[in-house]
């Protein structure tokens, strides 16, 4: 389940939202590289582990955030109570 989850994640940015049933809490800065919000009683941690990416941090976040919300609305709540997601540059054609 958890799978499936971020790999809603991943590819839900590009999916158009209605009203939201949740909307996500503030986002909350933990350090440096990790940040966390919750949506509809569900946390959501994100670590952005590179330098350059983290310099893109708040478009990242709300993307991340706008994704969360739509698999939210497509199950109805959030799939999962706890997830980390780890936001990093890999060699690839793909999102992985």
């Amino acid at each position: 389940m958890l799978r499936i989850a971020i790999m809603l994640l991943v590819i839900a940015g590009s999916l158009p939202v209605g009203s939201s049933q949740a909307a996500p809490s503030e986002i909350e800065t933990l350090n440096e590289s990790e940040s966390a919000f919750i949506l509809g009683g569900s946390r959501i941690s994100v670590e952005i582990r590179d330098r350059v990416l983290r310099s893109k941090r708040d478009m990242l976040l709300e993307w991340i955030a706008y994704s969360a919300e739509t698999v939210s609305q497509y199950y109805g709540r959030f799939p999962v109570e706890n997830v980390h997601i780890e936001v990093q540059v890999a060699d690839g054609p793909a999102v992985r």
